[in-house]
């Protein structure tokens, strides 16, 4: 099996560092949490960990599961976005915590495109010879 090319490792290397500080602050965080958005963000940020490090071993693999399983980190990177600033610094009010969600949106937005792109899956959920 060959590598994946420097940009899935780019992109599976981004997962493990986010993987690694979200179950690192989940850790740490949930048996403290001051409040219920504090707590569902320790718990987001766990499943971010492992959805992460889940995504950067089936990129590595080029297998076909990699796509929505980013998706899921993805989407838990975006939700975390959203509530650490509500659930530990409220009186910043929902600007800053939509304005951060928007901007992690659209970085998670482009690596999971380019990551299905440069997986390059057909329908049968084989990889393309292109890729």
């Amino acid at each position: 099996m060959k590598a994946p090319s420097f940009g899935l490792l780019l992109v599976a290397a981004f997962a493990v560092g986010t993987g690694l500080n979200g179950i690192y602050n989940g850790a740490t965080d949930l048996p403290t949490a001051p409040n219920a958005a504090a707590t569902v963000l320790g718990v987001v940020n766990i499943v971010m960990g492992i959805a992460g490090l889940t995504a950067a071993a089936l990129i590595w693999r080029r297998h076909r599961l990699a796509t929505p399983v980013i998706i899921a980190w993805g989407a838990t990177a975006v939700a975390a976005s959203v509530l650490g600033p509500r659930a530990y610094a409220p009186e910043a009010g929902w600007p800053g915590a939509i304005l951060g969600g928007v901007v992690t949106a659209a970085l998670v937005v482009t690596i999971v495109l380019y990551a299905k792109w440069r997986l390059g899956f057909t329908a049968g959920g084989e990889s393309s010879p292109a890729s």
